[in-house]
């Protein structure tokens, strides 16, 4: 109930042509019920804009807070890691293990430092195709044909909130390029 009358503080103009098309209706049924007839040409005029001022006092007063978000979440950024490239294994690797844990696919670890307290809406992974070069958006584990991104993270050092993940490759003929995206504000 706070929130809806911090609103109707912040933001008269709705409430404003919301009582202005009420008094004007209630003026006209009041000079109607002690017989003060109005014509009916500026009966019918005044009744229109009443029910105008209304209609647009109620639709400011649902779109001022929609507006308000969707202003909020256009005032986002967008942070790019550039592309990392993780090269092929060079032999039969059937471990989807990095090297660094005991495995044979090759890793490299591909992160975004944001200013310290940022938030973080959304992270986007993609591969470039092997066959064009060509972005590719992909989800965290998919399957890319011996290669996937794994262990997604978001920490926060002194300096920064880091979001890193790993991209992992086993292939043995050749090599995988990837990237991250962070929308954040």
């Amino acid at each position: 109930m706070t929130d809806l009358i911090e609103f109707l503080l912040s933001s008269p103009l709705p409430l404003a042509l919301i009582v202005l098309g009420l008094l004007l209706a209630a003026s006209l049924l009041f000079k109607r019920y002690f017989g003060l007839e109005p014509r009916e040409e500026a009966r019918k005029i005044a009744s229109g804009i009443g029910l105008v001022l209304i209609l647009v006092g109620a639709v400011l007063w649902v779109w001022t807070p929609i507006a308000e978000k969707m202003q909020s979440e256009t005032g986002t950024e967008t942070a790019s890691s550039g592309w990392y490239t993780v090269p092929e294994v060079g032999h039969g690797c059937t471990t989807e293990i990095c090297e660094n844990q005991g495995g044979c696919a090759k890793c490299v670890t591909i992160r975004v430092d944001l200013p310290l307290g940022a938030t973080v809406h959304d992270v986007r992974y993609f591969v470039r195709r092997q066959s064009d070069g060509t972005p590719s958006n992909v989800a965290v584990g998919q399957n890319l044909e011996w290669a996937r991104f794994v262990g997604p993270r978001q920490y926060n050092t002194a300096n920064n909130t880091v979001v890193e993940i790993t991209l992992m490759n086993w292939r043995a003929s050749y090599s995988r390029t990837g990237m991250i995206e962070v929308e954040w504000s």
